[in-house]
């Protein structure tokens, strides 16, 4: 039997997290909350990223946020070929967030051991600011949301074909807070 629902969360590029918080604390840090909150909803999270995976933890550590928000981070090092992003790392992302769930007895509900069924592709959500991640989450076969206020305007022009986008935000600033789980429940 399929399971239905968004399951997991997939941040296309570190683009979508760095450089929403101000230094000084005056501008609320809407990745991390943001994070934070589909943690503690038990959703599984992943980034995947062109970037080393040294260059990734500077990344997120100058942008005030722990790598270990993430369940899983894909980099260049695990995706082994330039060019990405590419469906491939996505179905690599939602691989390792099945593997992560299968270890930590994430197929347990209330206490009690369910039957583990892993997480498919179109249980999947892929946050992006470009063209190029939207067509390869499509091609992976996940629902895409762009976030239209981390991209240049080139990236979604207004021609660009919406029908491969599920939804779009402007801001992560718009997924805090309860509409989170309202957002994920009409993806």
């Amino acid at each position: 039997m399929k399971q239905s629902g968004i399951k997991a969360v997939i941040f296309g590029d570190e683009r979508l997290i760095v450089g929403d918080a101000e230094e000084d604390g005056s501008k609320p840090n809407y990745p991390k909350i943001l994070l934070e909150r589909l943690s503690n909803g038990r959703y599984l999270v992943a980034l995947v990223s062109e970037q080393t995976r040294n260059g990734v933890d500077a990344v997120l550590w100058n942008s005030g946020l722990d790598p270990k928000l993430f369940d899983v981070i894909i980099s260049h090092e695990d995706i082994g070929r330039s060019g990405s992003p590419s469906p491939y790392s996505y179905k690599l992302a939602l691989d390792r967030l099945n593997d992560v769930r299968r270890q930590n007895g994430l197929e347990r509900k209330w206490g009690v051991p369910q039957k583990y069924e892993r997480y498919e592709a179109n249980q999947a959500v892929v946050l992006v600011c470009s063209n190029r991640e939207a067509c390869a989450a499509v091609l992976a076969g996940m629902k895409v949301v762009a976030v239209l206020g981390r991209t240049d305007s080139r990236e979604f022009p207004d021609s660009f074909n919406r029908s491969s986008v599920d939804n779009t935000v402007s801001s992560l600033a718009d997924l805090v807070g309860k509409k989170v789980y309202q957002w994920l429940r009409r993806c």
